[in-house]
């Protein structure tokens, strides 16, 4: 653990057990959502933009290892304002690009 991170419980009594319910079913909606609609649009992507279905699968290649670069940084978000608040913001943004892409 980071120096200054604090330990939490995963059993919070003041969570209520539809909250985490609906908050993983609306992860495994949005998981499915983002990354396998990709292999549908893709094609559609390649063809506006002028580039080879390759080179799309490439620029979402690199778009999934700057995430895995933004975790911890994101990580710190979560702990100070909240997961709640972070998801929040990122189901929006992804809405958003999905909207975007279409």
């Amino acid at each position: 653990m980071l120096p200054g991170a604090r330990a939490t419980s995963l059993r919070n009594p003041g969570v209520p057990v539809g909250v985490v319910a609906a908050l993983g079913l609306t992860q495994i909606i949005g998981y499915g959502t983002l990354y396998y609609s990709f292999s549908i649009l893709a094609p559609g992507m390649a063809t506006d933009l002028g580039i080879s279905v390759a080179q799309v699968f490439a620029i979402f290649s690199a778009s999934l290892f700057v995430g895995g670069l933004s975790a911890p940084y994101i990580g710190r978000q979560m702990d100070g304002v909240g997961a709640a608040t972070v998801m929040a913001i990122g189901s929006v943004l992804s809405a958003l690009t999905l909207i975007l892409c279409a």
